[in-house]
């Protein structure tokens, strides 16, 4: 009798069959995308918790009259909020079907990184296009490019192959956060010859980020290259 689920090779390799592979849900060979499984209860639960719990930090934001507690609940808030933006467009995305699903995810990949930007501008007195872009004509900014590049193309094989927009969510929120540490002035430095760590807060630079507002154009430039790296992957794919 013939056995399916495994089967010996000419070479004496072990080779496994449909059968098993079938039943421990394996592929020999791996798709190109993830095929994590996405659960719209898990999804809709997760948004509904985040939401609440969003909506409960704010208000104690509101009316903490300590302003270490109101810092530690904002990065609190912050964490909350986004884990609301993530959980819940994806559950009215996996809600949505052809062109409908598509225009929506979309649009949440463009809109969420133009809102995020309008943070680093809001204290700028006057805005010009020289203060956003004029600091990023240096060739030193070709080496972040290419890392972002490398990454975005290398990460877009971890994507979802029905609700990819999640990637561009998780792509623009990392560029968000390192943006946030360069406009605050945060820095750190190694010193090798003590082995050690520094970490401090450059405030001229600070000064200078919230004056001139480059990290608008910086950041928003950023999500254009790791997108272009992302969707040139894609293309490449389905070619």
């Amino acid at each position: 009798m013939e056995r399916t689920d495994r089967q010996r090779s000419p070479g004496s390799k072990l080779v496994v069959g449909p059968v098993f592979t079938k039943t421990l849900g394996l592929s020999i060979n791996p798709p190109s995308m993830s095929t994590i499984q996405i659960l719209f209860p898990h999804e809709k639960a997760q948004a509904k918790r985040f939401g609440i719990a969003s909506a409960a930090l704010l208000a104690i934001v509101s009316v903490s009259p300590w302003s270490i507690l109101t810092a530690l609940l904002a990065l609190a808030l912050a964490a909350t909020v986004w884990k609301t933006v993530f959980h819940g467009s994806t559950a009215i995305s996996m809600c949505l079907r052809g062109t409908r699903r598509i225009v929506f995810q979309v649009t949440v990949s463009i809109v969420l990184p133009l809102i995020l930007a309008f943070y680093f501008i809001i204290d700028t007195p006057v805005v010009t296009v020289w203060g956003l872009v004029g600091h990023m004509l240096s060739p030193w900014y070709l080496i972040p490019i290419v890392l972002i590049a490398y990454f975005g193309w290398w990460g877009t094989d971890l994507l979802d192959k029905e609700q990819p927009f999640r990637g561009f969510i998780v792509a623009t929120t990392v560029l968000f956060v390192i943006c946030v540490l360069g406009y605050h002035g945060i820095y750190s430095e190694v010193d090798y010859a003590n082995d050690d760590r520094y970490t401090g807060i450059d405030k001229e630079a600070a000064a200078e980020a919230v004056r001139s507002g480059r990290y608008f154009g910086q950041f928003l430039f950023y999500v254009c290259v790791s997108y272009v790296a992302m969707l040139a992957k894609l293309s490449k794919r389905h070619s």
